[in-house]
């Protein structure tokens, strides 16, 4: 079989939507072929959206059949879900997802995850040359734990609503690292969208009011470079000396220090700017985190929404981005 048939006959299947794809299968297929890591993944990915979507079609089902009052009604009694057979659902962690990646220290290390901010220890321990295969090993492990928790809680009548809400926030942050560490496009300027606080306020927006505008061309250089990828005196902050880990960059300019993450390619939040006259103390390790967590919940929300919800965010943003460059230009202390 040749790649092109292969890849016929899966989107033969995901078109007649009828049935699950075995992962660890289509894994030991893709490594026969032989083909290059831009096609696996561009393959894995299709199949694992596709798993995923009848998995949360199931989940709408079951959901549906919670609601029904009448348990002696009989015509129910019989109903059979499309959920994989127990050989296509990988439980043990033990298992080597394809012939070369073992996760199995990598779900270890997930299963002790306390935070959010634990996934930046995760994309830094695997070898960049397997990310993306390890990445996609991962998701096809715990998507497949989800649909076994899912055929459990309808064999045997029983919530497993903790277990399952701790593997969708694992399954989410996946997908994010996947997502962010997706090279920019150089040729084209990047987008920015800003944390708000609960209240909707822009946090980069509130702090450069209270900041003095003679720091203003300082912000104008470390935030242009945002836009245009150079990413001025670019590191990620709180990872060595300063004694905490953070998930967060910093492009910097004299005392000017602009945090940020990235969501995909050439697609950036904005987290915040400060001026850093001094030595790291507990109080700026501690706004640290919290900014770290506000920004990754701010993001996985964000990745949540539909397309079309997504861009008229990015949209209302970049008139935020122009405000913002006219301010600092002018260096006018104007935005409201």
């Amino acid at each position: 079989m040749n790649f092109n048939t292969f890849c016929n006959y899966i989107d033969d299947i995901i078109n007649k939507s009828q049935d699950y794809i075995d992962v660890e299968e289509l894994l030991k297929i893709i490594e026969s072929l032989n083909i290059d890591l831009t096609l696996k993944n561009e393959l894995l990915m299709k199949v694992h959206y596709y798993d995923y979507k009848m998995t949360k079609k199931e989940l709408d089902e079951i959901i549906e059949l919670k609601k029904i009052d009448d348990s002696n009604n009989l015509e129910f009694a019989n109903i059979t879900l499309k959920i994989p057979t127990p050989k296509q659902v990988i439980t043990n962690q033990n298992k080597i997802i394809n012939n070369k990646i073992d996760i199995k220290n990598y779900i270890n290390m997930i299963d002790n995850f306390s935070d959010m901010d634990d996934f930046t220890y995760l994309s830094e321990t695997i070898n960049k040359d397997d990310f993306f295969d390890t990445i996609n090993s991962l998701l096809a492990y715990y998507t497949l734990e989800l649909v076994t928790l899912k055929k459990l809680e309808y064999e045997e009548n029983t919530l497993f609503e903790e277990e399952k809400s701790k593997i969708n926030n694992i399954i989410d942050n996946l997908h994010y690292l996947q997502i962010c560490t997706q090279e920019d496009n150089v040729y084209e300027e990047n987008k920015l969208i800003y944390l708000t606080t609960m209240y909707g306020n822009n946090v980069f927006v509130n702090s450069l009011e209270k900041i003095s505008n003679e720091y203003y061309d300082s912000i104008l250089n470390a935030f242009d470079s945002l836009k245009n990828g150079s990413f001025k005196n670019n590191k990620r902050i709180g990872k060595n000396d300063d004694g905490f880990d953070s998930p967060l960059y910093q492009v910097r300019d004299n005392q000017i220090r602009i945090f940020y993450l990235k969501i995909s390619p050439n697609l950036y939040l904005v987290a915040d700017v400060i001026v850093k006259k001094y030595a790291v103390r507990n109080s700026y390790s501690h706004y640290i985190r919290q900014l770290s967590k506000s920004a990754l919940s701010q993001i996985k929300q964000f990745l949540m929404l539909q397309p079309s919800q997504q861009e008229k965010i990015i949209n209302d943003n970049m008139n935020v981005t122009s405000s913002i460059n006219s301010i600092l230009i002018d260096k006018k202390k104007v935005l409201k």
